[in-house]
């Protein structure tokens, strides 16, 4: 078969705007009087807020005294880039953050936003005739209390539009200080009959193992309608604990295993200002969930828990665009996304809601009956959502998952304790429900194990011989984070450590333990299409890519159906099909 090289994606497109213009502001403006410090959603963190003049100004201005506010700023920067998530028909959450000048004091600064039906032009001086007029404008209050972090419910917009949008900043010298701009895209009504959809699936990135190569390749995609990110967008260690950055420039900030609020704050801080990261959210909308690195690995019980908890989690509401489900203080992110009648997209949260105990290794304990992974109020909502996408006649349901679903197996014993193995009273329940409510077109989409795998997802894990299957289940790996295979340097170890995962895994149809990259979804009423996207490095920067495997999936088959598979240790250029280099494997067994 004839070797193809590694694929070169597309250049990437004109990142200009990444650089923050100076511009002559147009004649009218939103007056900061009429802004108001709760449109800063940011202060409606569910973790709480350590300012009380802001945490009393949610409803209107600060009390009097308590709330002066700079109109304008001198040297203002936007150096951790813009982004937007958690799209509806009607709103998107636009995010940016400032950085003042050195020495500034902690006075809030008012951060003007804007939204744009077409791409923004950038002009040193705009004329009159080529101004844009925005369809959404508004001005909100950012300081100190909040890392000087912005964030906005844009609500009025249309469903199934594209816009584009930016913050600024006015000077003192009647200036503007601009952010970068940033696209975005509003879903479609519930009930809508759309016939496509496109997502990048990502997870698992950590500075110190490698550089974002994968993100700037996701902001190439244009064809990409919302980027999915499933958890540990950062990580929590100090160099050299999971990962060594000095090589390549890439030391963790700070140096040290996170713990306080500053810490989370900081490492957050350095992650935007990654170009690869702030591309991907300058090109797409995001929708996030997290994982345990946000956090610490595994929520274990080591010391100062519950305040590196809570220090995480409201960094983390603070740094990434995503609307608050809840103010009750604990910070329930599990939500529902309908993309018309198409497919829901189900958010889990396998992590900090009602999870028992994680890690254990006494069989008794791990498989008592009342042994749960979402905690009682989570799982009863999560079927609900099952039942409601199938009785409103969804045509798929995607369900948004940190851990894997699917059994892994080596000699008859779980290998991933900390996964839904470690549950399995609560998988077992789910796919009870999942076959006496007779729910179909059901796909798990997973992160965290930083490998790749397609499973079909057997109704009875002790015995996957592919009779029953209910789900399907698309592994994805990782931005960055090792591998389970990386530290081996003899390439012909890499395939029977891969084919042994199979022969214990006969629901399984594809393994790839070496490789970083994305999962590509290409979805219509008639099949789901999961490509999977390997960068060529992760220890320098580079664009190339190559496409390793694509799984099918066609509507009302529990199973997959066809996988495509890119020989090992070779480049592709598949894209829609096969052009070499490559075989098809219809349940097609190592042995």
């Amino acid at each position: 078969m004839k070797q193809q090289p590694i694929h070169a994606p597309p250049p990437l497109p004109n990142l200009h705007n990444l650089i923050p213009q100076q511009h002559q502001p147009p004649s009218s403006s939103p007056g900061v009087t009429e802004s108001k410090w709760r449109d800063n959603i940011v202060y409606h963190n569910p973790i709480g807020n350590t300012n009380e003049a802001a945490a009393q100004a949610l409803n209107g201005p600060p009390a009097p005294g308590a709330g002066e506010v700079k109109k304008e700023a001198m040297d203002v920067r936007f150096l951790h880039g813009i982004a937007s998530g958690d799209p509806l028909s009607d709103s998107v959450i636009l995010w940016t953050k400032i950085t003042p000048a050195p020495g500034s004091d902690d006075t809030p600064i008012a951060v003007m936003y804007q939204v744009f039906s077409s791409p923004i032009v950038a002009e040193p001086i705009p004329s009159e005739s080529s101004k844009q007029v925005p369809v959404q404008a508004g001005a909100v209050v950012t300081g100190s209390e909040v890392d000087y972090t912005v964030k906005v419910d844009v609500k009025g917009l249309r469903p199934s539009t594209r816009y584009y949008y930016r913050f600024y900043v006015n000077s003192p010298s009647s200036m503007r200080i601009y952010s970068p701009s940033g696209s975005t895209l509003t879903l479609p009504d519930k009930d809508a009959d759309i016939d496509s959809l496109r997502l990048a699936i990502v997870s698992c990135s950590n500075a110190a193992m490698g550089f974002f190569n994968s993100y700037s390749n996701v902001a190439a995609r244009q064809e990409v309608d919302v980027v999915v990110h499933l958890g540990d967008y950062i990580y929590e260690y100090a160099d050299g604990e999971f990962g060594y950055g000095e090589p390549i420039g890439r030391v963790p900030e700070p140096n040290v295993n996170l713990r306080t609020l500053t810490d989370y704050r900081t490492r957050h801080a350095q992650y935007k200002t990654d170009l690869d990261l702030q591309a991907a959210h300058a090109a797409h909308p995001w929708i996030v969930i997290w994982d345990d690195h946000e956090f610490m690995d595994n929520i274990d019980g080591r010391n100062e828990h519950d305040e590196r908890v809570r220090a995480g989690m409201r960094a983390y509401f603070e740094y990434l665009p995503i609307r608050e489900t809840t103010l009750d203080g604990q910070g329930f992110i599990y939500r529902t996304f309908h993309f018309g009648r198409l497919v829901d997209l189900i958010m889990l949260d396998t992590r900090m809601e009602g999870r028992d105990e994680t890690d254990i290794r006494d069989w008794e304990l791990m498989s008592h009956p009342n042994r749960t992974m979402l905690g009682d109020t989570q799982e009863k909502w999560f079927l609900d959502q099952l039942s409601t996408s199938q009785s409103r006649q969804a045509h798929w349901r995607f369900v948004g998952n940190q851990v894997v679903f699917s059994p892994i197996r080596a000699f008859g014993h779980a290998i991933g304790v900390d996964s839904w193995d470690g549950y399995p009273a609560a998988r077992a329940r789910i796919m009870d429900y999942i076959k006496h409510s007779k729910i179909d077109n059901i796909a798990f989409l997973t992160g965290d194990i930083h490998a790749s795998f397609i499973y079909d997802i057997p109704s009875d894990p002790y015995f996957p011989t592919h009779d029953h299957p209910l789900a399907v289940e698309f592994v994805g790996p990782s931005i960055s984070s090792p591998t389970p295979l990386e530290s081996l340097s003899i390439p012909f170890l890499n395939p029977p450590a891969e084919h042994l995962v199979r022969f214990f895994s006969p629901h399984n149809h594809y393994v790839n333990l070496r490789e970083h990259g994305y999962m590509l979804v290409h979805l219509t009423k008639a099949e789901m299409r999961v490509e999977y996207w390997y960068t060529e490095s992760v220890r320098r920067r580079t664009q190339k890519e190559r496409l390793g495997a694509v799984g099918v999936v066609r509507s009302g088959d529990a199973r997959v159906g066809e996988v495509e598979v890119g020989k090992m240790g070779m480049g592709s250029s598949l894209r829609r099909g096969l052009e070499g280099g490559m075989r098809k494997a219809w349940f097609e067994w190592p042995w």
